[in-house]
């Protein structure tokens, strides 16, 4: 997994310091540089495109955000000595606009690799109008994600990573074998076999789940041949989203790494997705692959 930038959201809540300890984990193992950003939403954007506001009021506005710039970028700066004391190339960047939109146009601007926010308690209200800032950067952005919970990464000595045999799922685990020869951490690749729900071919449904079982053992084995890492493989039947929320419980990770597949808006809406699920669900960081960066 080539990063070679990384890009940080800071929201100054309860779980900040969880959010840029993860961050510095991850650019000390990938060797990257690390924008830290906040973004100042304003309450009330409309301000600006009243015809009939009165241009001293506009100035009002303005120079109270030229403040609040200037509150939030000193407060970015504390995080600073911790990536340069590990001699890590790290910028601040303070942004007003909506959140999540503001956080996509920076990622593409810088090219960006790798983005790491966090996901704290939301009132359930917020959540059924407009759902969690994470949330919605995990739907639109093309770049993988780690969504931090209030424990951060610090050491990683196990990795979960769910597989479904599609490709990003094997991106997924490309990027856990690579973190566990960097680490020595120990990696365990799920599967979650759904399949028997939707058969009624028993015979045939048997017949699928032996080649799965077959498809692990041979992942396991090219991984140590390639690789010189040992992996363990499982396969549990049913549904993705109930078995690796069991197995994080049983298996304790320090980092679960998921594939996000493609989704419609509607689907989005209604069901969500396994990655979403597991992100709400987890109770540790989860570093969902999106795309592969080369």
């Amino acid at each position: 997994m080539q990063c070679s930038k990384i890009v940080v959201g800071v929201d100054f809540s309860e779980i900040t310091d969880s959010v840029v300890n993860s961050a510095l984990t991850f650019a000390k193992l990938f060797n990257t540089e690390v924008h830290l950003i906040h973004v100042i939403e304003p309450p009330i954007i409309a301000i600006y495109e009243n015809p009939f506001l009165e241009v001293d009021n506009t100035e009002v506005v303005l120079e109270l955000e030229e403040l609040l710039k200037k509150k939030f970028s000193e407060s970015l700066q504390k995080y600073v000595p911790r990536f340069e004391n590990e001699n890590i190339p790290v910028k601040t960047v303070v942004e007003v606009g909506n959140i999540a939109e503001t956080i996509l146009e920076y990622l593409e601007k810088i090219n960006a690799d790798l983005l790491i926010v966090g996901n704290h308690k939301t009132g359930l209200i917020e959540k059924f109008l407009v759902g969690s800032i994470a949330e919605k950067l995990l739907n639109k952005s093309k770049n993988s994600i780690l969504v931090v919970k209030s424990k951060g990464l610090k050491d990683i000595k196990k990795v979960l990573c769910g597989y479904d045999f599609l490709p990003n799922s094997q991106r997924a685990v490309e990027v856990a074998v690579e973190i566990a020869s960097k680490t020595g951490a120990e990696v365990e690749i799920l599967h979650a076999d759904y399949d028997e729900w939707f058969s009624h071919l028993k015979d045939v449904y048997k017949e699928v789940f032996k080649k799965k079982v077959k498809l692990l053992e041979d992942l396991k084995e090219d991984i140590k041949n390639k690789y010189g890492v040992e992996v363990i493989t499982k396969i549990e039947k049913g549904k993705p989203e109930k078995i690796i929320k069991k197995e994080i419980e049983n298996f304790e990770p320090d980092l679960t790494i998921l594939g996000k597949r493609k989704t419609t808006e509607i689907k989005k809406m209604f069901i969500g997705t396994v990655a979403m699920k597991i992100v709400k669900s987890s109770p540790t960081p989860v570093l969902v692959i999106k795309k592969k960066v080369n």
